[in-house]
């Protein structure tokens, strides 16, 4: 089988509905672990956004400027996204010049998405969820009881 044939229409399809089902399970689970409590908003921004860069048919590599908003928010160690940028800055280098022609894009790009997938593991695995609305305490919006000796000056204080 040529490998030109293997780029056709029912590859682009299947392609295309793997991506769609790896897109919405990837979204349920972040979901899942943020409603839990044990994934902390900023991870799960940064989860998500990783997970529509993986499962996107379009590898670009302007789709990692994305992540260095959340990343900033997120609990994700630096060096983490530093595994994805430096990839992602050899793929921006063979897309201008001359590593192009050389054949390295596309090792390069999958080599991007290697440390894409390691950064997402590894951040929804360490994530505690200690910044989630639902690790605080509930009583957060309960109004405090006098005690039954205070005056009611000593209770608008």
């Amino acid at each position: 089988i040529a490998p030109s044939s293997l780029w056709g229409e029912p590859f682009t399809r299947a392609v295309g509905v793997l991506g769609a089902a790896g897109l919405l399970a990837g979204v349920a689970y972040v979901a899942w672990r943020l409603d839990r409590g044990s994934l902390a908003p900023g991870d799960a921004a940064l989860g998500l956004v990783a997970v529509f860069m993986l499962t996107s048919k379009v590898v670009s590599p302007q789709f990692v400027l994305w992540l260095l908003p959340v990343a900033v928010i997120s609990a994700t160690p630096w060096r983490r996204l530093l595994a994805v940028e430096i990839p992602n800055i050899a793929v921006w280098f063979a897309l201008a010049g001359e590593v192009f022609a050389l054949g390295l894009y596309r090792p390069l790009a999958v080599a991007r998405s290697v440390a894409l997938t390691w950064m997402l593991f590894a951040t929804l695995r360490h994530s505690s969820g200690t910044d989630s609305p639902r690790s605080r305490p509930r009583d957060r919006h309960r109004t405090p009881t006098a005690s039954a000796d205070e005056t009611p000056a000593e209770r608008t204080r």
